[in-house]
């Protein structure tokens, strides 16, 4: 028995993490969900505690580890290095953000190449289009002339209809500093 815990006056004493965690296991539970249903359920030893997280800081890697199911969260995966991993990722050709998280459920990722990159990575992350090489800034990142100069530009251009705009945009002439959909980036839009 090692960790204390207070409860009101008294005290409760829980097994040691190893032994607690090869209990757990034995269980054959499949993830949080799972845990924290037995953990209601009224079955739990009382010298197992339902927080296992808060009890065993030092042991503790991950519900997956606690389980035994093999899953573990990037947090605890030693992972390469944001260089290392975006070239990795960047020779596999992907093209969106979409296809990247179908590619990290398909079992074919290394495990030291985290899932969620931009929270493994939060001081190196320039977004998506950067971590797979396509270059796309979403569009909420991106920088845009302020809208009257943008809308001076675009009126300089002579378009008369949407579908003239449209083609405009498809041609590659428009400047990346003018976006495709105003409506969607100046507040002062206004639709006649």
């Amino acid at each position: 028995m090692e960790c204390l815990q207070g409860v009101g006056k008294e005290m409760k004493e829980f097994r040691d993490f190893k032994s607690a965690r090869e209990f757990v296991r034995s269980l054959g539970l499949k993830n949080q969900k799972e845990w924290t249903a037995y953990c209601k359920s009224g079955n739990k030893p009382d010298d197992i505690p339902a927080g296992p997280r808060e009890h065993y800081k030092k042991e503790w890697k991950g519900i997956g580890n606690w389980l035994g199911t093999g899953t573990q969260s990037d947090k605890y995966k030693k992972s390469r290095s944001f260089i290392d991993a975006r070239a990795f990722v960047q020779k596999l050709e992907l093209k969106t953000s979409r296809t990247w998280k179908e590619y990290c459920k398909s079992g074919k990722k290394p495990d030291n190449i985290p899932s969620n990159p931009n929270a493994t990575y939060k001081k190196e992350w320039k977004g998506y289009g950067d971590w797979l090489g396509t270059g796309t800034i979403a569009t909420k990142d991106k920088k845009y002339r302020p809208y009257k100069e943008a809308r001076e530009f675009v009126r300089s251009l002579g378009l008369k209809t949407g579908e003239e705009w449209t083609e405009y945009c498809k041609s590659g002439n428009k400047p990346d500093d003018i976006p495709s959909s105003p409506w969607d980036v100046y507040k002062e839009w206004k639709k006649k």
